[in-house]
Parts: structure tokens; C-alpha cells; sequence
């Protein structure tokens, strides 16, 4: 199998152990293909410390060249993370075709189940900055499109994760009471993972009833649901 590509910060992931996702294109992930689809290729691509990921090169019916990216993940919470980008992306697909690429599915592997995938368009990234006005101006029609798709609340239908942790994202009716339970929840991970800390314990508090209260709970009243 092809070596996969060198990341641009120099970072090399660690050796794997066990079957690869890439060694064949698993029935599950053809499936999801258009029908009639031929696969040419399939090249691990990128790196991450959570995932494996992958450029798939098919064929179209129509002899199209078509390049789609492949993301792995394993057991139960990868299939956590996989099922939140998913649903994710495809709520940011439909709101803003222009600024998320098209998913196409995602699911269990057939010959792996240990495995779970996402896959949607393959685009070539580049390290460039984006230009500010039509970036910014992107985020703000982002964000009045989902207010259709809002109960009037912060939050999202299902769990999503940074790197391997899911988030909390149970609706709340203001910004703040957002970002304080996503930050009880990591803060709480931590402690969890690391053991108890007296000091954290004691920043977490003013955290959570000065800096959170005081930075964003003025934006309330900027509140137009």
C-alpha cells in the first residue's frame, strides 16, 4: 500500500497495529458510491492522531475521474465521532453548499466492524489564509441560515467530538450556558483522566463564575432568536 503523505508540520503519526482500512475498499464504502462507479485507487492521505484517512480514486459511470475522502475510525466512540462529523457536515452542506464539502455517507464496515466511515468530495487543502472579508462574511451567512434549524437554542441533535472526546451539545437557551457545560464537561475529563488538582480546582470555579459570566453573558442581549 502507498505511503501516505507527510503532513505540513513535519508531524509523522505513530506506527499503527492491526488490518489496515486501506488494504481493500470495503463493500460498505463502494456501496455508498454512485452506481456504476469503478474504484481506481485508494492512498492513505493526510494524518491524524484520532482517524485514518484516505484519497479514493474512482472512475464514474460516464468515465469521470472522481477523488472522495475516506475517514476511519475505531470501536464504539469512533463510531461516535464518525456519526457526529457526518451529520454535521451534512447540516453545513445543505445551509452553504459553497463552504463544506459534499458528504456522502457514512457507516460500519462490512468486512471490519470494528471500523466506521465517513466519507464525502475529496479537495486538495492548501496552507493558505483564507481572505478575511469573504471568510468572515461566509461565517455570518452560515450562522443566519441555521437559525431556521434552531429550537430558539445553542446545541445540535447529536453528540460531536473534538479529537476523541465528545461533546456536550444538549440545547441551552443562552451562549453562556453553551460554552460553561462544554467547559464542565473537558474540565471534568481532565480532572478524571489527570487526577484532582486544588489550583485547577479553584481557576475552574472563577472560570465558571467570573471570566465565563462576564465575557459572555453581555451577548445575550444581542440575542435575536
Amino acid at each position: 500500500m502507498p505511503d501516505g503523505k507527510d503532513c505540513s508540520d513535519g508531524y509523522v503519526p505513530a506506527p499503527r497495529t492491526g488490518p489496515s482500512p486501506f488494504g481493500v475498499v470495503d463493500p460498505n464504502v463502494k456501496a455508498s458510491l454512485p452506481e456504476g462507479s469503478k474504484v481506481a485507487n485508494i492512498i492513505p492521505h493526510g494524518c491524524s492522531f484520532w482517524t485514518q484517512t484516505a484519497q479514493l480514486e474512482t472512475t464514474l459511470p460516464d468515465g469521470t475521474a472522481k477523488s472522495y475522502f475516506l475517514k476511519v475510525a475505531e470501536g464504539e466512540n469512533g463510531r461516535g465521532m464518525i456519526r457526529g462529523e457526518f451529520e454535521g457536515v451534512s447540516l453545513l452542506y445543505f445551509m452553504t453548499p459553497d463552504f463544506a464539502p459534499r458528504p456522502h455517507a457514512w457507516g460500519t464496515y462490512q468486512g471490519l466492524p470494528q471500523f466506521h466511515f465517513f466519507l464525502c468530495d475529496f479537495h486538495d487543502m492548501t496552507e493558505e489564509l483564507p481572505e478575511i472579508e469573504s471568510f468572515t462574511s461566509a461565517v455570518a451567512r452560515l450562522h443566519k441560515a441555521s437559525l431556521p434549524f434552531s429550537p430558539g437554542k445553542y446545541g445540535f441533535s447529536v453528540s460531536t467530538h473534538m479529537g476523541f472526546i465528545a461533546q456536550d451539545n444538549s440545547w441551552c437557551s443562552t451562549w453562556e450556558d453553551f460554552f460553561r457545560q462544554s467547559m464542565v464537561r473537558m474540565l471534568a475529563r481532565e480532572q478524571n483522566v489527570h487526577g484532582p488538582w486544588p489550583k485547577l480546582d479553584e481557576l475552574c470555579e472563577q472560570l465558571y463564575d467570573k471570566v465565563i459570566r462576564r465575557l459572555l453573558r453581555p451577548l445575550t442581549v444581542l440575542n435575536h432568536w
